[in-house]
């Protein structure tokens, strides 16, 4: 390796990890969890991306996604907050063409949704009294008008034999206490 590239690796390993990025990949490890062996309905394909149903080759799969932030500082600019909406979409395939009632389509979107509100239930939990300044994730789920909900969404019936469709949920993430390096 030559000395610029070893500058270059240096100063990689000196930058740290965003709190976005860290509460990312938290969110990601939660949903990783859903599996029939821990007890959910489902065993699905975890993504960072949300692909389009027709390249997905194996069901059900989940794509999580970030939105728009929308940052905040308090009147000295010394700390900050942010609001970051998650998406997570989910794809569902049923095992035959839908019938009439497309009972076999509905019965997989369920599962699925079911075990993403189980996730984001317990996220809710697990992270609502992260808000202190001493904490160490200082993260939880709630928006901007402190809200305590989130949404779902069914979209069913797509594809050419019409047996895929997608659901999931949006909620927003709220960072507290950041510094301007957005590390701490």
């Amino acid at each position: 390796m030559g000395e610029g590239a070893e500058r270059i690796q240096e100063s990689c390993l000196l930058m740290s990890t965003s709190r976005v990025e860290l509460m990312y990949d938290e969110i990601v490890t939660e949903f990783e969890a859903i599996t029939t062996e821990g007890g959910y309905r489902t065993d699905p394909v975890i993504k960072k991306i949300i692909r389009d149903i027709d390249k997905i080759t194996v069901f059900p799969e989940i794509g999580i996604v970030m939105g728009i932030e929308d940052v905040t500082t308090d009147d000295q600019g010394k700390t900050f907050e942010q609001w970051v909406p998650i998406y997570v979409v989910g794809a569902v395939k049923a095992d035959t063409d839908v019938d009439d009632n497309g009972t076999n389509l509905y019965e997989a979107s369920e599962k699925l949704l079911h075990d993403i509100r189980r996730i984001v239930a317990g996220m809710w939990t697990k992270y609502i009294n992260q808000t202190t300044a001493d904490t160490a994730k200082r993260w939880n789920i709630g928006n901007r008008a402190n809200s305590k909900s989130f949404r779902v969404f069914r979209i069913l019936g797509i594809g050419e034999n019409e047996n895929k469709g997608i659901v999931g949920c949006e909620f927003t993430v709220h960072l507290r206490y950041l510094d301007a390096s957005f590390n701490d």
